[in-house]
């Protein structure tokens, strides 16, 4: 660092890093006004509903169908195999 008129001359990196805040600041304030924006609405407060509803039961629902048919079909499979076996 070379001292010019008396002030300190920074190098590149040096002047970066001054002006850098530790640590990094995150924009709390954004995040903070569209939460509360996303708050104060309240028009598709039903369609929000319905749907964390239709996430929250159907779908889980249908997945358990899904796989109940897939057993079903399997232990049919089964029993058939065995039924189609000859008499010792």
């Amino acid at each position: 660092m070379a001292s010019v008129g008396g002030e300190v001359a920074l190098s590149g990196l040096q002047a970066t890093m001054t002006r850098m805040r530790y640590p990094p600041v995150i924009p709390t304030r954004w995040i903070r006004r569209a939460l509360a924006r996303l708050h104060r609405r309240v028009r598709g407060a039903t369609a929000l509903e319905w749907t964390l509803l239709l996430a929250a039961i159907a779908l889980p629902s249908y997945f358990l169908v899904l796989v109940g048919i897939n057993l079903l079909t399997a232990h049919y499979d089964l029993v058939r195999t065995v039924n189609a076996l000859p008499f010792p």
